[in-house]
């Protein structure tokens, strides 16, 4: 259309060229993908707009636009393009043609570094690229089309990029002004087409909730606080865990086991050894723990695509009637994510009730209640005393994991938004093909609802009990008040029995390790192979970056009698990080009549997570009101590691709605190095600090990873602004140093706000998952190639995601990284008790994110380096010592 205002965008610029009759092509710089580069234009770009004779407004007869009005020459662009409009070098031809180039860069840019500031100065790293300049702005000669090769909604684009996308808005001003654009023909096929979105049609679902005056949720949540006393420290969590869940048939503990406990004077003490302290100072705040042995827990199994069609649905465990815990069997037909939208509908408006139980006498056979209302239904705040006084979110809910082939689902999300086909649903062509090759022992995705679960606060030493009770009239009985109450009793009398007990792992066996004989499910040549692939993709302009992962198998024969959990107490002394887990599923003991025969060995799943992952992939935390005060600046971002820890953010508002406002936060990693320690032996005169501190600063300033991590921030800045309010998705640090025990990594933190009513955890998980520096981006295209060159292995909970989804809405995920996932070895599958068996089949998964700069021998190393610390603990666990 010659009247319509056009800004074509990378390929959008690249369309017009094409339309217009220049050339596209491979661009003669090489593919360059989240590197900033500076751009130089004509400064005299004007277009005349001629309005309307009579303007009832006064407007000018002639405006002047100028795309780059405001901006300086070489100002900075992220680029991410492998193609490039090429202009004909004759001029005639140049001439003839109804469009010119407007800006320019150098094929081969000036060197620079980063400089200690938030932008992302780059090289294209290649002296042998021809010093050529590449077309970054193109205009029409008349019409109101313009197209820039680079993306000015990039991160790194900075100003410059929110000036341009201003200045267009002032020509489509100017355009409405002085046209009756209401005279256009317009496609009312893609109006029409448009989806409703998976928030808007829950909102409606759930819109009742929003409307009532009064609480109507479910459930209470109880809390009963155990504060230490008489100058000692409460038992620590591996204690309390082992004691009271070593033995549970399904268990989690999302152990933040960076935490560092206060002394009897208060001071924090630091629990991992000088030589392998992790220097995260005031992180790792709290650990949540629990099972499924409460009146109203649940264990849910999924199994998605990457299972045949026998074991395909959504399978819900849950107690039977009576006192007994046999196990009852039912199917549902939902996938995993709309299980959880459905389940947590509750949670929605979002109105949870709390009781404070306060006991009143040692025995704990009198106690009082203090209620709270932490939400009212109508979505203002209401008496929040106990819930400021409470240093964290969770109160209950799904525990578990996401695992990667989980993707099927939230692709079919992604594709409705991004309108796949015209009619506005989910294109089959778009989606991978299914998995063929997974474990049947893994689900794709499994949680618990905890009913019953404690939180152990780091800092101060306190125990919380959160029991959940039903506020169904029926539920008087086993799932309601008074059961919850006795549970914390007796719970509060054993964590009193545990008060004294040394830690075990203070005194660890000397780290003796067995031989363990592992195997990549790709070896070396076939992975350079792939890495190779992935740069032939990326130069033909299919993806800008690939996270391409492998796993690393063996069957080991522990010698401990402890299972998988001896193998996670091992690797969180040898490996601590803020987002650590270990989740465990045995087999279950299924009432008879509930389970069909020929299925009889799949009736449920029998798997552990050891996880060691440093990385949260979400966390949804509520918006506090200013009056509420600041967020403390020793809290603030240099600090906000573990599970539990994201600072809640002031947030100026007038909207009545405020209560039901929360914070979504994500922090990727992209940039992994391994750090410098002196070893007992060395005396080489070497100042290792200074060295640990050298590697660090390189991984900061190393081009090729910035632009990985910068890459994978756009990518997650997309993914938010799907369900987050517009204009609240925000970058407060950008590619930061993060050092953990073993590695420093680059860390970058995005953060956006959701109102509850509208979008749920559910929603936020839907238009997020897998975590992006899992996949590479654009993300749909990017998982399609990775599912061909891994040969159709599921990746299992690897690249998945593992955490909670809280009753009040709130949730913190993980990234499943640095991981043993541990199942019964082959032959030992019908084993009741997971204890009993002395075989077990490892795997680890690990990998990297390919670009155009990548290495194949540095790609395959650093695989392996992030392999290191988890194939270790499995060798020390082979070897039963630890």
């Amino acid at each position: 259309n010659p009247r319509l205002p056009i800004l074509g965008v990378c390929l959008g610029h690249q369309l017009l060229g094409h339309h217009y009759g220049a050339n596209v092509t491979l661009s003669p710089g090489g593919p360059v993908h989240g590197m900033v580069s500076p751009v130089t234009f004509v400064s005299d770009d004007t277009v005349d707009v001629v309005a309307d004779e009579g303007h009832s407004d006064g407007s000018s007869s002639n405006s002047e636009w100028n795309i780059f009005d405001g901006i300086e020459q070489d100002f900075g662009v992220v680029r991410y393009h492998s193609l490039a409009v090429q202009f004909p070098s004759e001029s005639d031809l140049a001439v003839s043609l109804d469009i010119e180039p407007m800006a320019w860069c150098e094929a081969v840019p000036p060197p620079s570094s980063a400089d200690g500031d938030e932008s992302v100065n780059d090289v294209e790293g290649s002296n042998k690229r021809t010093s050529t300049k590449i077309c970054m702005a193109l205009k029409h000669k008349t019409n109101p089309h313009y197209g820039v090769q680079f993306h000015p909604e990039s991160i790194g684009t900075g100003k410059a990029g929110y000036q341009i996308l201003y200045n267009f808005c002032k020509l489509v001003e100017a355009s409405q002004l002085t046209h009756e654009f209401n005279d256009l023909e317009r496609d009312s096929s893609i109006t029409q087409a448009l989806p409703t979105s998976t928030s808007q049609k829950v909102q409606s679902e759930h819109s009742d909730v929003a409307a009532e005056d009064g609480p109507t949720s479910m459930h209470t949540v109880h809390v009963h606080k155990i504060s230490r006393t008489n100058g000692s420290l409460n038992p620590r969590p591996e204690i309390v865990f082992e004691e009271l869940y070593g033995l549970a048939p399904s268990a989690f503990w999302l152990d933040s086991s960076t935490g560092e406990v206060s002394d009897v004077d208060g001071n924090l003490v630091d629990r991992t050894a000088d030589k392998q302290k992790c220097p995260i100072r005031s992180n790792s705040r709290f650990s949540i723990m629990g099972d499924d042995q409460g009146p109203l827990s649940k264990r849910v199994e999924y199994y998605g695509e990457d299972h045949d069609a026998s074991m395909k649905g959504t399978r819900i465990f849950s107690h039977g009637s009576g006192e007994t815990f046999d196990y009852e069997l039912q199917h549902e037909h939902d996938n995993i994510l709309e299980y959880i939208r459905k389940s947590m509908g509750d949670s929605r408006g979002v109105n949870m009730s709390t009781r404070f139980v306060y006991f009143e006498d040692p025995d704990g056979e009198s106690y009082t209640f203090q209620d709270v209302y932490e939400f009212s239904a109508n979505g203002t705040d209401g008496d929040n005393s106990f819930s400021s006084s409470l240093p964290f979110e969770y109160r209950g809910g799904y525990v578990g994991y996401l695992g990667y082939e989980v993707r099927h689902d939230s692709q079919k999300f992604l594709c409705e938004q991004e309108i796949c086909n015209i009619d506005g649903g989910a294109d089959p062509s778009r989606l991978s093909p299914p998995q063929v090759k997974s474990n049947r022992n893994i689900p794709t995705a499994a949680f618990l609802f905890a009913d019953r679960s404690l939180v152990y606060d780091h800092f101060t030493s306190d125990w919380y009990l959160l029991g959940v009770s039903s506020n169904e009239i029926h539920a008087a009985g086993s799932g309601g008040v008074v059961s919850t109450i006795e549970w914390m009793r007796q719970v509060s009398s054993k964590l009193q029995s545990l008060q004294n007990q040394p830690i075990a792992t203070n005194n660890p066996k000397p780290d003796k390790k067995s031989e363990v004989n592992f195997h990549l499910d790709r070896p070396k040549a076939q992975y350079e192979q792939d890495i190779r692939r992935c740069h032939e993709e990326i130069t033909n302009g299919e993806s800008y970056e690939l996270c391409l992962t492998n796993q690393l198998r063996s069957t080991v024969g522990a010698k401990r009698d402890d299972g998988p959990l001896g193998l996670y107490k091992i690797l969180r002394r040898r490996n601590p990080a803020p987002f650590s887990a270990f989740f465990r599923l045995d087999r279950l003991s299924i009432k008879d009549e509930d389970v069909d025969s020929s299925r009889r060995s799949n009736s449920s799943a029998c798997v552990s997570l050891c996880c060691s992952s440093p990385e949260r992939f979400l966390s949804i935390t509520k918006v506090m009101k200013p009056s509420e005060g600041p967020v403390t600046a020793d809290l603030d971002d240099d600090h906000s590691h573990g599970w539990e820890f994201a600072p809640r953010r002031s947030v100026e508002s007038s909207s009545d709605n405020l209560g039901c406002r929360y914070q979504v936060e994500s922090k990727p990693i992209k940039g992994t190095t391994a750090r410098i320690f002196a070893q007992d032996s060395d005396d080489t005169g070497i100042d290792f600090n200074r060295e640990d501190i050298k590697v660090a600063e390189e991984l900061r300033l190393d081009v090729k990873n910035r632009a990985e991590n910068l890459m994978i921030v756009d990518l997650l800045r997309n993914d938010l602004s799907r369900v987050c309010e517009v204009g609240s998705v925000h970058v407060p640090r950008l590619m930061h140093i993060e050092s953990f025990t073993t590695v420093h990594q680059l860390v970058s933190t995005i953060r956006g706000v959701i109102n509850s009513i509208e979008t749920s955890s559910a929603d936020v998980i839907s238009a997020c998952f897998p975590g992006g520096s899992m996949t590479g981006a654009p993300k749909l295209r990017s998982v399609d190639i990775l599912n061909e060159m891994e040969q159709g292995v599921s990746r299992g909970p690897y690249s998945g995601s593992l955490g909670y989804i809280s009753l009040n809405g709130c949730m913190d995920m993980n990234i499943i990284i640095r991981t043993a996932v541990v199942t019964p070895a082959e032959g030992s599958e019908d084993s009741k008790e997971e204890e009993t068996n002395d075989k077990w089949d490892v795997s680890i998964g690990c990998g990297g994110a390919i670009t155009a700069l990548s290495d194949s021998e540095d790609e395959y190393n650093e695989m392996l380096l992030k392999a290191r610390a988890i194939k270790e603990a499995v060798e020390c666990w082979a070897s039963d010592s630890g």
